[in-house]
């Protein structure tokens, strides 16, 4: 973990944003088994002056924490301790479905992660973490919209992931264009550039197949959409012709 300090009350992207007030009364949980880990986590936390940090030395010993004591955040290990990363999640939902669940991993490519965003967790943290990366990860499964459930739910994973990420860098590419005749539009740049960075960065991670599935689905997704019309007058008129041949 590389720890730097940073103004407690910067906003860590372009839409969210968490004053030094709503950090000092958040009530965090680390459920982590390895000591040093925890350690890093609780120094990281209260550097960014987060208010209250408590740990566990396992998920169960976690769930037993639940029941004397409400918590804002549970930060937990996405590996097997004493009871595995999913029966925690389940029961510790149960207890506080209100609680903000982030589930922190050395291997994000696997898909514990992504089974435990589709149970309930509202993000997840990437290890060895860096202090920007933590105050992110809280930030926005606080503030965020959360995983789409079209991406949790959907049966084929990887071209969802595609699909939501070239969506994202067409709205880039037309935000770019139209902030040249439009000034007002220069201020969703940055927005707009970082929700396409988040999404690249999930379907790097999240796609079935590792690296080499990402490319393939990429691949995939272009030469589809490169076989489509790149109007909307071209794209009904394919229809059309679709309809009549039909």
């Amino acid at each position: 973990m590389s720890i730097k300090s940073q103004d407690s009350s910067s906003s860590t992207d372009a839409d969210l944003f968490m004053s030094s007030k709503d950090r000092g009364v958040l009530e965090i949980l680390i459920c982590e088994e390895k000591l040093k880990d925890r350690i890093n986590m609780k120094t990281a936390l209260r550097i960014l002056n987060y208010g209250h940090v408590s740990d566990a030395q396992s998920l169960g010993q976690g769930l037993r924490k639940i029941e004397s004591r409400n918590f804002t955040h549970i930060i937990f290990q996405a590996r097997r301790s004493d009871i595995s990363s999913a029966e925690f999640l389940q029961s510790a939902l149960a207890k506080c479905p209100m609680t903000v669940f982030l589930a922190a991993s050395f291997e994000p490519t696997i898909d514990n992660i992504f089974s435990l965003l589709i149970g309930g967790a509202r993000g997840y943290l990437v290890c060895p973490f860096t202090m920007e990366a933590l105050d992110t990860a809280i930030v926005q499964a606080t503030q965020g919209e959360g995983f789409p459930e079209e991406l949790l739910m959907a049966k084929n994973r990887n071209e969802a992931l595609m699909s939501m990420t070239m969506t994202n860098l067409d709205r880039v590419a037309n935000t770019l264009r139209q902030s040249k005749k439009f000034d007002i539009l220069k201020h969703q740049i940055d927005r707009d550039m970082e929700k396409f960075r988040t999404s690249a960065n999930m379907a790097k991670i999240f796609c079935e197949g590792g690296e080499n599935g990402f490319v393939s689905s990429l691949e995939k997704f272009a030469e589809r959409r490169s076989s489509q019309p790149a109007t909307k007058l071209g794209r009904l008129r394919k229809r059309l012709n679709n309809s009549r041949s039909s």
